[in-house]
């Protein structure tokens, strides 16, 4: 049987240990929460940045993403509205569509179809 003292000690130890544990989680649960306060704060800087370049661009800028097979704008700069006369809510696939020329449409569509097989396509 172990003397007393020992018991203690070894109680304390354990003791110490927990506690020191636990310090440390809290600690690093902190950093965590810091982490992603600055994340949270950088993106709110960079979404507001990419605002501002969308409202300020003199042009027309949009992201389609693949749905199936079609493609939907995520995306649309508020330049569609002053320089086409469409509301962003109101580009999509259907209207662009009708808006290809006749002359085009084909050529259009056949890009559009081998983006959707390779799963993107960029044009500038």
């Amino acid at each position: 049987m172990e003397p007393k003292q020992a018991r203690t000690a070894k109680k304390k130890t354990a003791g110490a240990a927990v506690t020191s544990a636990a310090k440390a989680k809290r600690k690093s649960a902190q950093s965590v929460a810091q982490l992603e306060s600055a994340i949270a704060r950088e993106l709110k800087l960079v979404t507001e940045r990419l605002d501002y370049i969308m409202a300020n661009t003199p042009g027309v800028m949009y992201q389609l993403e693949i749905d199936g097979e079609q493609l939907t704008a995520s995306m649309v700069s508020e330049g569609m509205e002053r320089f086409l006369g469409v509301k962003p809510a109101d580009a999509t696939y259907a209207w662009w569509k009708s808006s290809v020329h006749p002359d085009d449409i084909e050529r259009a569509l056949a890009t559009i179809q081998a983006g959707i097989e390779a799963g993107s396509y960029m044009q500038e």
